[in-house]
Parts: C-alpha cells; structure tokens; sequence
C-alpha cells in the first residue's frame, strides 16, 4: 500500500496532463458554443433586416389620412352615467339581485412607487415554485 501511495504521488506529470486537457476541452466547447450563437444572430438578423424593409416600403406606400375632428365635449351629465352604466352592468353580472349606488366619480391621482405592470412583473417572477 505504501509503494502505491508514492508511485501516485510521483506522477505529477500526468496529474498536469490530465487537468489541462480537461480545461482546453472546456474552454474550447465555450468558444464554439459563442461563435454558434453569434453566427446564429447574425443570420437572424439577415433575415429580420430583409423582413423590415419589405415592412417600411409597405409602410411608406400607405397614404395616411387625415385626421378628423373631434366632437366637442359631452354633456356635463353624459360622462358620470356611462361610467355608473358601466360599473352598474358589471356589479349586476357578479352580484345579481344586489343594489348599487356611485357615490362619486373622480380622477385617481399620481401614484407613487412602481407602475402597476412593474409591481405584477416583480410579484410573477419572485413567486415561490
């Protein structure tokens, strides 16, 4: 057993042999691994270029009218009963035979921290599994 221990021991050599040809074999399928997807994205983009600038002469060929004028402001009463239709039609599908009154119709201000698209995007991504 002790002979065996210094035959290992002595064999620094192969030890360095096999070490760098692990290494050289994992850097070199890191290299081709970055030069596929770099060919990769260079031939997406040929493709997607061709396809965007068929889309912009398409784009240019279509003659934009112009725009037409608004109608001038709605009744001072139209405004709150289409939004209370509107909140009615929706309470009356949750809750039938329920009563509903709107006791005010107001903007909703600034809100600060983040936008509500952020905040769902934060809560999707850090859910537990």
């Amino acid at each position: 057993m002790n002979m065996f221990l210094m035959q290992m021991t002595n064999d620094w050599g192969g030890v360095f042999a096999v070490v760098f040809t692990g290494i050289a074999v994992v850097f070199a399928v890191l290299i081709l691994l970055i030069l596929s997807v770099w060919l990769l994205g260079k031939i997406m983009g040929f493709f997607t270029g061709r396809a965007l600038k068929k889309t912009a002469k398409a784009a240019e060929s279509v003659v934009l009218s112009q725009p037409q004028a608004v109608a001038s402001s709605p009744a001072d009463g139209e405004l709150p009963a289409v939004i209370s239709a509107a909140i009615y039609a929706y309470l009356e599908s949750a809750a039938p035979g329920k009563s509903f009154r709107v006791c005010s119709i107001r903007p909703v201000g600034v809100r600060e921290g983040r936008k509500t698209w952020a905040q769902a995007g934060i809560m999707e991504n850090t859910a537990a599994f």
